[in-house]
């Protein structure tokens, strides 16, 4: 795998790489413009079919796959499809022949990092296209994480909010306007499709607008609790409200949250 070193303010990589060529010639042409460029850089592994290619895969992890699209058995974007069904998370720069230059644009739609055209690129050219694919590739793989970890995280709050019967919201005192959960807005049985809107209509929603509106006022100074009955519904309901202080929230924010407490 890839592993960075500081060396005189230069990024070193060690990183291998897998590559997919029937040609000889061209397959020559990759190894000496990555040696040229540095030896220590690149570790070549040489594949002649698809088929090799996805034994190699299954037996070694491999950091970048350079793919060319036509190879004996297998022939053109179906080349790329076939190793990314089998390996999803693999970084490929795709080579193309110069009649293929629009299909290497098909082939990043289709998952591909990068494309280079033969005989259009030289030592210099390959170094940054490997290195520029493997940065976006390390940050798309990030995004994802995050995405998935969020997705975790409000999986977790809605299972709670469910438990304590709890909805939040947040409302920020220089626009005045309030975001709610969905649990916020099941209590109220408001069934809203905007979850976002001014402090007067969040207050019409409770039907206590003079006590809401003096609740989120007085949460400046600290933590406040009111117990309402809803006006609609009957329903008994307990809403907390306070500010927010830190660095990781304006201070013009206030949170809350509101909590049934009897059908």
């Amino acid at each position: 795998m890839v592993q960075f070193c500081e060396t005189t303010g230069n990024t070193t990589l060690n990183m291998k790489v897998l590559l997919v060529e029937d040609n000889p010639g061209d397959a020559f042409l990759i190894k000496f413009y990555l040696e040229e460029f540095d030896t220590e850089d690149y570790e070549l592994t040489h594949a002649q079919e698809l088929s090799e290619a996805l034994d190699m895969l299954s037996e070694s992890d491999f950091d970048i796959i350079l793919l060319d699209l036509h190879v004996p058995d297998s022939s053109g974007i179906e080349t790329l499809i076939s190793l990314l069904d089998e390996y999803p998370d693999s970084l490929v720069i795709v080579l193309t022949g110069l009649s293929d230059e629009r299909m290497g644009i098909e082939t990043v739609k289709a998952g591909a990092q990068d494309f280079l055209v033969k005989g259009r690129f030289d030592s210099k050219v390959l170094n940054s296209s490997i290195r520029y694919a493997f940065e976006r590739f390390q940050l798309s793989r990030k995004l994802k994480q995050y995405s998935e970890e969020l997705n975790t995280s409000k999986n977790k709050l809605d299972e709670l909010q469910d438990l304590a019967h709890l909805g939040y919201f947040e409302f920020d005192k220089n626009t005045e306007r309030v975001i709610i959960s969905d649990k916020f807005d099941t209590i109220l049985n408001t069934s809203l499709s905007e979850k976002s809107f001014a402090l007067v209509e969040f207050a019409t929603l409770v039907k206590e607008e003079d006590a809401l509106k003096g609740l989120i006022s007085a949460a400046d100074k600290g933590k406040k609790t009111e117990e309402f009955t809803l006006k609609e519904s009957g329903k008994k309901v307990k809403i907390f409200a306070k500010p927010i202080h830190g660095e990781s929230a304006p201070e013009s924010w206030v949170i809350g949250a509101v909590q049934l407490i009897e059908e």
